[in-house]
């Protein structure tokens, strides 16, 4: 009610500010970030307190001096794009799983095996910091961003009252930035039980908040 955060229009410059250690005073989403600072070259000595956004958990990438070396650890689990493939409009899917890696000349080159697709979440490209190392950067991470909030919000009514407008609002909010079916009775689609409410909301967290550290805990939480 303050209106003091709001949805960035733009789903993937969220993750290229934290990447570029950036912080935006105009929409405000990420409200609460861990900050990290220095990558080891410049700022050396300061051992784990770096970030591995993008290094470990990253791109695969052999080039090391312009896009920044990733290790490419990570790979998107097939149920995550099953869950993207519902609306092929969705903008996060190819923000949030990358389709190719980086070769030592640094040309792209696609992955077709969509099972060692790696997390493109937060790209070594976007780093300000150079020399780059190899291993660390001062990339930041939400603890909590708004759309996490609109999420809770519309999980919280549907389970107080149903799938009321305010649940519908809440989880349409988050929808509709990433460019995908609202769902309103406008037009026919609004969603009629909790049950299959619910399972909408534990869907869009994963499409929307996948990679950020919570999804262990909805799981848990939801039993």
């Amino acid at each position: 009610n303050a209106n003091i955060h709001k949805l960035h229009p733009v789903y993937r410059q969220l993750f290229i500010d934290q990447s570029a250690d950036v912080y935006d005073a105009i929409f405000r989403e990420s409200i609460w970030e861990a900050e990290f600072f220095g990558n080891g070259v410049l700022d050396p000595g300061k051992g784990t307190n770096y970030s591995s956004l993008g290094t470990r958990i990253g791109i695969q990438s052999a080039e090391e001096a312009s896009y920044g070396y990733g290790y490419g650890f990570v790979c998107a689990r097939l149920k995550l794009h099953d869950l993207y493939d519902e609306d092929p409009n969705d903008s996060r899917k190819s923000r949030n799983i990358a389709d190719y890696h980086i070769s030592s000349s640094g040309a792209k080159t696609t992955i077709s095996n969509v099972g060692e697709r790696t997390i493109g979440k937060w790209r070594r490209e976007d780093e300000k910091v150079m020399p780059k190392h190899k291993n660390y950067n001062s990339t930041n991470v939400s603890i909590i961003r708004y759309a996490d909030v609109l999420l809770m919000i519309a999980e919280a009514e549907n389970e107080l009252n149903g799938p009321t407008a305010l649940a519908h609002d809440a989880l349409n909010e988050v929808r509709q930035r990433a460019g995908v079916m609202t769902f309103t009775a406008d037009n026919g689609n609004d969603i009629r039980t909790k049950e299959e409410f619910r399972q909408e909301v534990r869907d869009e967290r994963a499409r929307e908040l996948c990679f950020e550290g919570v999804r262990k805990m909805d799981l848990v939480r939801w039993g």
